[in-house]
């Protein structure tokens, strides 16, 4: 019996010191590369959501960015865009265009937003790395607790050299709440 839970505390404090980052660390060239990073937000119905847009930039070598995000928007609705993140300074211009798309076979509706990112000063300054912008989203009264993904695809990226340039991206999240659970922040903040 002893050696049962010796096992399994082993078990257990072997998954909570698993860091999967340390595993990716050593292909640096990925870890160096620009990526796209969509966040993850949770509301209840009814209200506005902000997703961030970062930016990593792998050592600078990006000067113009496309690509889109293509999402389920039955229940969660693309409302604007805030530039609140971008500092005047970086001259950075982010254009979102929205476009309903065909509903998928299910017959739930999509939305995709097609997103141009580029800075003044031509193509000889890198886009910078951090918050670009918020995108804001509505929750309709009628939403489904769901979490809906925000995958950006079709990227296409321009280097300084005029040359096309490789960019990852990470997925982000809207998490529409459920009315019977309250929303909680990560465990390890909130101890």
């Amino acid at each position: 019996m002893r050696t049962n839970r010796i096992t399994i505390l082993s078990l257990v404090l072997l998954a909570l010191s698993w860091n999967p980052s340390a595993s990716h660390s050593q292909n640096s060239g990925e870890l160096d590369s620009p990526t796209i990073i969509l966040g993850t937000v949770a509301g209840d119905r009814g209200t506005t959501v902000s997703l961030p847009v970062y930016f990593k930039g792998g050592g600078g070598t990006v000067s113009k960015l496309s690509f889109a995000v293509k999402f389920i928007s039955n229940s969660v609705k693309f409302d604007k865009v805030d530039a609140s993140g971008i500092t005047p300074s970086q001259d950075l211009t982010v254009d979102i265009q929205p476009e309903d798309l065909p509903p998928e076979a299910n017959g739930l509706p999509q939305t995709m937003l097609k997103i141009n990112v580029s800075i003044s000063g031509g193509d000889s300054k890198p886009l910078p790395d951090g918050l670009w912008v918020f995108l804001a989203f509505r929750l309709t009264q009628e939403a489904k607790s769901f979490a809906v993904n925000m995958q950006p695809y079709n990227i296409e990226a321009i280097g300084l050299t005029g040359k096309p340039v490789k960019v990852l991206a990470e997925a982000g999240k809207v998490i529409v709440s459920s009315d019977d659970e309250p929303l909680v922040g990560c465990f390890f903040f909130t101890h």
